[in-house]
C-alpha cells in the first residue's frame, strides 16, 4: 500500500479510501490508484491486517441448536436468517453459521473458533451452557425466542402464550371441545407420541410448553398432546392419524408449526376427512405455502425478527445500550381450515 501511495502520488490513507471509502474520493483520483494497483499487482488491503487493526472482524455468528440442514429446509427459520442477511448486507457485515446440532448429539456451537464480534442465539433449550460462557468472556450477544428474556442480555421474540390463546379463543368460538396438539420436540432424547402434562411442564424448551398453555387458556380446557422429534409435514400427518386414533371426539387440530399443520391437511386430504367440515386444522409461522393452503394460522414476523436480531447486535458493538426486551407482533390469520364443530 505504501508503495502504491508513493508511485500515485498520494496519500496511503488515499489508497485506503479507494477501497474501503470510495465516496471520499473523486472518481478521477480513485480510477488512477486503482489502474495502478493492477499495473503493480496489488490485489487491495490485507482483509486480516484490517481486522486485526479495528478489532473487529466483520463477522456475525448465529447459533442454531439444530443440524446446518434444518436452517434452509424449515421456513421460519429461514426466513429469520433472511433477515439477519439483509441487515449485516446494508452494514458490509457478513453471516457466520454456528449449528450446534440437534440435542440427542448436541456439541457447543464452535464459537471458541469462529471470528466473530458478536453472536446471535436462536432458540436455545433451558440451562443452555454456551450462553453462560458467552456472557463471562464480555462477548456481545442477543437471544432470540428461547427461552425467553435473560438477565443482561437483549432478547428478541413474542408473547408465546398470547399468540396460541388467539387460537384456542377461535376454535372455542367455533365449539370445538375436544382438541389436539401437534408439538415439536419437548425432550433432548429422541420421542414420538403421546406427552403427558407432566412432560410438557418439564420441557426445557420453553415455546412448546408457553404455546400449549395459551392454547389450553384460550380454549378453557386441557388438550391431548402428540409431540414429534422431527418438524416435517410427514411428522405432521403421522402425529394427526395418531391424535385421531387415539380419541376420535377430536374435532380440531392446533399445530405449533405450520409445517405440520400442512402434512396434517394432506393426510386429511388423502383419507377423505373434509376440513373443516369434520376437522379444523390450524398451524403457527404464516408460511408462503400456508396462504395457498387455506390455512388457518398466527402470523409471526420471522423475517423481522431476524432483522431486529442483527440491528440490536450492531447497536451493542457500536457501544450503543439497547433496550432488554423486544417483544414482536403476532395476529390470528382466518382461512378456510378451520370452522363451526358439527353438532
Amino acid at each position: 500500500m505504501a508503495r502504491l501511495a508513493a508511485e500515485a502520488g498520494v496519500s496511503v490513507s488515499t489508497v485506503s479510501n479507494a477501497y474501503n471509502r470510495p465516496e471520499k474520493l473523486s472518481a478521477a483520483v480513485r480510477e488512477r490508484v486503482l489502474a495502478l494497483a493492477d499495473e503493480l499487482g496489488y490485489a487491495g488491503p490485507d482483509p486480516l491486517a484490517r481486522s486485526l487493526r479495528r478489532q473487529r472482524t466483520g463477522g456475525i455468528g448465529v447459533v442454531f441448536t439444530d443440524d446446518l440442514p434444518f436452517v434452509f429446509t424449515d421456513p421460519a427459520s429461514a426466513g429469520f436468517l433472511a433477515g439477519v442477511a439483509e441487515t449485516l448486507s446494508e452494514t458490509g457485515s457478513h453471516l457466520v453459521l454456528l449449528p450446534a446440532g440437534t440435542p440427542e448429539k448436541r456439541q457447543r456451537a464452535p464459537i471458541d473458533h469462529a471470528a466473530v464480534d458478536g453472536i446471535v442465539f436462536h432458540s436455545l433449550p433451558l440451562g443452555e451452557r454456551t450462553l453462560g460462557l458467552l456472557q463471562r468472556r464480555g462477548t456481545p450477544a442477543v437471544l432470540v425466542d428461547q427461552p425467553g428474556p435473560v438477565s443482561s442480555v437483549p432478547w428478541i421474540g413474542l408473547d408465546e402464550s398470547a399468540a396460541m390463546r388467539l387460537i384456542g379463543s377461535h376454535l372455542a368460538e367455533l365449539g370445538h371441545v375436544h382438541v389436539g396438539f401437534i408439538t415439536s420436540r419437548l425432550g433432548t432424547a429422541p420421542h414420538n407420541g403421546p406427552a403427558s402434562p407432566d412432560r410438557v411442564l418439564r420441557s426445557r424448551f420453553t415455546i412448546p410448553r408457553d404455546r400449549i398453555r395459551g392454547l389450553e387458556q384460550g380454549l378453557g380446557h386441557p388438550v391431548t398432546v402428540e409431540e414429534r422429534w422431527e418438524t416435517t409435514s410427514a411428522s405432521g400427518a403421522d402425529a394427526a392419524a395418531e391424535l385421531l386414533h387415539r380419541d376420535p371426539r377430536i374435532t380440531a387440530i392446533a399445530c405449533i408449526a405450520d409445517t405440520y399443520a400442512l402434512g396434517a391437511l394432506e393426510w386429511a386430504k388423502r383419507h377423505h376427512i373434509q376440513v373443516p367440515r369434520h376437522l379444523s386444522i390450524t398451524g403457527f409461522d404464516d408460511v408462503a405455502s400456508a396462504h395457498t393452503a387455506g390455512l388457518t394460522t398466527i402470523r409471526q414476523p420471522f423475517t423481522l425478527k431476524g432483522r431486529t436480531a442483527a440491528q440490536v447486535l450492531l447497536r451493542m458493538l457500536d457501544g450503543d445500550d439497547p433496550p432488554l426486551t423486544h417483544y414482536l407482533d403476532t395476529t390470528l390469520v382466518r382461512r378456510s381450515s378451520s370452522g363451526p364443530r358439527l353438532i
